[in-house]
C-alpha cells in the first residue's frame, strides 16, 4: 500500500520541483502533475501557499510526487553554482538546497 506524505513533504518535493524548472531543468509543469494527480493545478497551488488541502487531493499529489521523482532523478540536473559572502569570506557552493535562485535585499 502506498505510504501517504504529509502535506508538509508533498510542500517541499513541489518547491523543489518549482526551482529544478526555473533552474531550467526539463521536467513536467505543475498544470501535468495537476492532470496526473487527477486534481486541479489551483490545488497545488494553494497548497504551495500553506494552505491545507482534502484527503483525497493529499493522497493523489503524493502519488504522483513519487512518480514524478522518480522520473526526475532519471534526467541530468542543472548544475549551478552559488556564492555566499558571510563575516568577510567567500564560500562556493554547488546545487539549489532550499535557497531562493534569485533574491532582493
Amino acid at each position: 500500500m502506498l505510504e501517504v506524505l504529509s502535506q508538509e513533504q508533498i510542500r517541499i518535493a513541489l518547491k523543489t520541483h518549482q526551482r529544478r524548472l526555473r533552474a531550467g531543468d526539463d521536467l513536467p509543469a505543475i498544470t501535468e502533475i495537476a492532470e496526473y494527480a487527477g486534481c486541479h493545478r489551483d490545488s497545488i497551488y494553494a497548497l504551495l501557499n500553506g494552505d491545507q488541502i482534502a484527503y483525497r487531493t493529499q493522497y493523489a499529489l503524493s502519488k504522483a510526487v513519487k512518480h514524478f521523482d522518480e522520473v526526475g532523478q532519471q534526467l541530468a540536473k542543472t548544475k549551478l553554482m552559488h556564492i555566499s559572502l558571510r563575516s568577510g569570506s567567500l564560500k562556493l557552493g554547488f546545487g539549489l538546497g532550499h535557497r531562493a535562485l534569485l533574491t532582493r535585499k
